[in-house]
């Protein structure tokens, strides 16, 4: 990508009457920064290019005289092979992948927030790695919320910024609290402000809105699912019983709504619920319930893994919507089914004696 940033900060400042000493002081720089900038020598950092545009009254792009066409066919290209690396799990050369974009195509918030993303799914776990996640994510955080003015970027950066305050509110020194975790989410639409939601009453009897409501559905149960999952399994105040019917009863709920078994972006959920039910049946002494759970467990996880890229919704309250497996939250580069024949073998709290029995060896060998 072509940039011409140096003459056109030139000539913009000369029309504004600003010296390069003026400009340097509103921007808080050195004057020398400001002549290698015109000179084509070197770049402003990419936080800095939308304070520039708007003390000129002009866009990014056209600070940087950018052809806007051109421009994003080629952003939509680095965001394609971004979610193409991520989708098979290569998540290290995915942020390389949108470091480099985001250096081609400075001032981008939709590349910046993508760069946040992929430096915490990236995340190097020790506390010494969490803190230089954390200084590189909110240099990016604070950009954006100082000059977006995309609500949809905006919010999406306070979920992710969100996610490293949790990592980090248990990190000694790390200058993070639950205060300052709670004030950003304060900040946040509730749920019932959410486009998803708006879209089901506000937009006109049509296509539009048949969509608009078969999404809703998708992204309401997904989030069901995930908070009582949130709130109880992981809980012991609650009874393994107690557990086993909050489970049963999401069951229940996707029976009626995905009778075909085409879960959509809830797929995932399902594999996994149906193996925390397995190993809560088993906790209760119940082994007949827990193969049966880890067995169909089992079953949806291969059948997930057939799935084409994209497939027909077959259900009858989705039918003629299409599934993309690349859409679906997942936070491993696994396979499904061996993601799940390591949680049977090595993570759900399964005794020896009932791993032993034949009939979960079968369950296994079916996922190899």
């Amino acid at each position: 990508m072509t940039v011409y940033l140096g003459e056109n900060l030139k000539k913009l400042r000369a029309e504004k009457e600003l010296t390069q000493e003026a400009l340097a002081n509103l921007l808080g720089i050195s004057g020398q920064a400001v002549s290698k900038w015109e000179r084509g020598e070197s770049y402003p950092d990419i936080t800095l290019l939308p304070a520039i545009a708007a003390l000129f009254g002009v866009s990014v792009d056209s600070l940087l005289g950018v052809d806007k066409s051109i421009r994003e066919q080629e952003i939509q290209a680095e965001m394609d092979c971004y979610f193409q690396l991520n989708h098979a799990g290569d998540f290290s050369q995915a942020k390389e992948v949108i470091k480099r974009a985001v250096s081609e195509f400075p001032g981008d918030f939709r590349l910046l927030v993508r760069l946040m993303e992929a430096i915490i799914i990236d995340e190097n776990t020790s506390d010494d790695g969490a803190m230089s996640e954390y200084s590189q994510v909110k240099s990016i955080y604070e950009s954006i919320q100082n000059y977006c003015v995309d609500d949809s970027i905006r919010m999406w950066s306070k979920r992710l910024i969100c996610t490293v305050y949790k990592r980090l509110q248990n990190v000694k020194d790390s200058g993070v609290t639950s205060e300052a975790l709670t004030e950003i989410i304060a900040q946040m639409p509730s749920m019932r402000n959410s486009c998803d939601y708006i879209s089901t009453y506000i937009l006109a009897p049509g296509k539009e809105h048949d969509d608009a409501c078969r999404t809703a559905i998708d992204e309401l149960v997904y989030l069901l699912c995930g908070v009582m999952v949130n709130y109880c399994y992981y809980d012991d105040r609650f009874t393994p019983e107690y557990k086993i019917g909050v489970m049963e009863s999401q069951n229940k709920i996707l029976d009626g709504l995905y009778p075909c078994g085409d879960y959509g972006k809830n797929y995932i959920q399902t594999i996994y619920r149906f193996g925390h039910l397995g190993h809560l049946y088993h906790e209760i002494g119940n082994d007949k319930k827990a193969l049966e759970n880890l067995s169909k467990c089992a079953e949806l996880a291969k059948k997930y893994d057939a799935l084409p890229e994209v497939s027909q919704r077959t259900s009858p309250l989705f039918a003629g919507m299409t599934f993309n497996k690349a859409n679906t939250p997942k936070s491993h580069s696994e396979a499904m089914s061996q993601r799940i024949k390591r949680l049977m073998l090595e993570k759900y709290p399964l005794s020896a004696e009932f791993k032993g029995s034949e009939n979960f060896k079968r369950i296994i060998e079916s996922l190899c």
